[in-house]
């Protein structure tokens, strides 16, 4: 993130279902520091959400900050992903060019739409990848009734060992190709699970992908 004149910086925050917990506070976390940083710099701030919150919050000046760490912690997780309906909405909102960030498990089937046509609207676009590590390898064999977080619906499944491993597999060829399609339509990306250090995340990870300079 760098400052410039009349520099907008949009945070877009998934509160959808699948985003609930750790996965929603580590996003929060992360939305919060970046929004500090423009803050201080004396750049807008504006928070959208989706499912989509009208209207977006806009902070100003370091004196907001505490506006917005307050309702970054107050975010709740609910309703289904429309990731692609929330890009059109940010893009459609007037305001200068600046710097949009997207904080998301990107779990819908509109991930590769939404990301096409986010840098459409001008600007430089990130995207924050939010992950659980157990969703990329989860501790479970046997037996198992498993629960859709959106839906709520119920899938018995039984899974062996090689089953598992081909899971991991197909997790870490998507979040792979999430990433690669990011990149291709110019957007920049970082990669993060819940449980990761902050501070190295920001001035390590984020560093390298050009967000923070």
């Amino acid at each position: 993130y760098e400052a410039e004149d009349d520099l907008t910086l949009r945070l877009l925050v998934d509160t959808s279902t699948s985003m609930g917990g750790p996965k929603l506070r580590h996003a929060a976390r992360i939305a919060a520091a970046l929004g500090f940083v423009a803050l201080v710099r004396r750049d807008i701030v504006t928070l959208h959400t989706f499912p989509l919150a009208r209207p977006a919050p806009r902070f100003t000046g370091r004196h907001a900050a505490a506006a917005l760490f307050g309702m970054l912690d107050g975010l709740e997780a609910d309703g289904d992903t429309r990731f692609a309906a929330a890009v059109t909405d940010v893009l459609g909102r007037p305001g200068p060019r600046g710097l949009t960030v997207v904080l998301s498990d990107l779990l819908t089937p509109e991930w590769s739409d939404g990301l096409t046509r986010l840098p459409a609207g001008g600007g430089d676009v990130t995207v924050v990848h939010v992950l659980d590590p157990t969703e990329l390898a989860p501790d479970l064999t046997g037996d198992l009734d498993l629960v859709d977080a959106e839906t709520g619906e119920v899938l018995p499944v039984s899974l062996a060992p090689e089953q598992l491993r081909e899971y991991e597999r197909t997790a870490r060829a998507w979040v792979d190709d999430v990433a690669a399609r990011a990149r291709a339509g110019g957007a920049a990306y970082v990669r993060t699970f819940v449980g990761d250090d902050l501070e190295n995340l920001l001035l390590s990870t984020a560093r390298a992908a050009q967000v923070l300079r």
